[in-house]
């Protein structure tokens, strides 16, 4: 579990997270659960959308249909047609990564992004599993 211990060390970064989730979004399933948007759209997936406005943005059909904003303990989604805005911590990343898991096994998702989920899941958890356990001394 390499992979998991490396993302785990990482995860302070906001652009660990940045990354993580443009590749995540790729998968219109991943994109869905996470923004509220139609499963069956393709969605292009940019970096630094909008000339750097915004840490990614996500396009179906050249127009954009939403931002992401990430934070240091946080990140923003906004839908770019009605202005609105969900904030998530990134802890809160974890029923939905576990969601999307359950989905891809029993859609047969692409094995990368599968994967993927898992190891990010899997360093969220033990990032803040170890956060909550007190220190004394």
């Amino acid at each position: 579990m390499r992979l998991t211990h490396f993302l785990r060390l990482s995860l302070d970064y906001p652009r660990t997270h940045q990354l993580l989730l443009r590749l995540l979004l790729d998968d219109s399933r991943f994109a869905s659960l996470l923004t509220g948007l139609p499963d069956e759209c393709h969605y292009t997936v940019r970096l630094e959308a909008e000339g750097g406005l915004y840490d990614l943005g996500l396009y179906h059909n050249g127009l954009a249909v939403g931002y992401l904003q990430n934070g240091a303990h946080d990140f923003c989604v906004l839908s770019a047609d009605t202005n609105t805005s969900r904030r998530w911590a990134y802890e809160d990343l974890i029923p939905l990564l576990n969601c999307y898991l359950e989905i891809g096994n029993t859609l047969l998702a692409h094995p990368t992004s599968v994967l993927l989920a898992q190891h990010y899941r899997d360093a969220l958890q033990q990032k803040y599993h170890l956060a909550k356990i007190p220190v004394y001394g």
